[in-house]
């Protein structure tokens, strides 16, 4: 029988020691984004939503331009002290 030389194995080993952890890296940074928002999801809180809009300028100076429009909508507390009588 024929040995393997030692320094090929050490290698081949380190190298499925840094493939593994790149790949667990990539998969738990994957699944954690994804728990993250359903588990966001199920708290009770305010709820926050923002949306861009963008608008072209209407007059013939500022044709080229676009304006970009932010809107950040917070739900009040008053939403959570109905759902807090609800559930007790």
């Amino acid at each position: 029988m024929r040995k393997r030389p030692v320094a090929k194995t050490r290698q081949r080993t380190v190298l499925i020691s840094i493939a593994t952890f790149l790949l667990g890296a990539i998969v738990g940074a994957v699944i954690s984004l994804y728990v993250g928002q359903w588990f966001v999801a199920l708290l009770p809180g305010p709820r926050v939503t923002a949306s861009i809009k963008t608008i072209r300028g209407g007059s013939e100076n500022t044709v080229r331009y676009l304006n970009y429009v932010i809107i950040i909508t917070i739900e009040t507390a008053s939403r959570l002290h109905l759902l807090e009588g609800a559930i007790s």
